[in-house]
């Protein structure tokens, strides 16, 4: 499975988080000058989780300053806030 976000704008509900997930070990996510607002709260916010690799640049995230990004192979630069890096 591949799942390419560019160029876009995702929104969630007021009260929800988000989850991009791409399973098994030759999936992959990139995602590239986007911006993302979700509720932080309550284990909520935005994460992107792929079994194999996982690529997020040049993207906003709006509300959530602590953004999941994991993979086997990971790649996070130049997003906003900071805190969106691989863990």
């Amino acid at each position: 499975m591949k799942i390419k976000i560019k160029n876009s704008t995702f929104v969630a509900c007021s009260g929800c988080g988000m989850q991009i997930l791409a399973p098994g070990s030759k999936s992959s996510i990139t995602v590239s000058n986007s911006a993302f607002s979700s509720n932080p709260l309550n284990n909520g916010g935005t994460n992107f989780t792929s079994g194999g690799a996982v690529s997020v640049k040049s993207s906003h995230f709006l509300k959530d300053t602590d953004v999941g990004i994991h993979g086997a192979s990971c790649k996070a630069k130049k997003n906003t806030p900071d805190t969106a890096i691989c863990n």
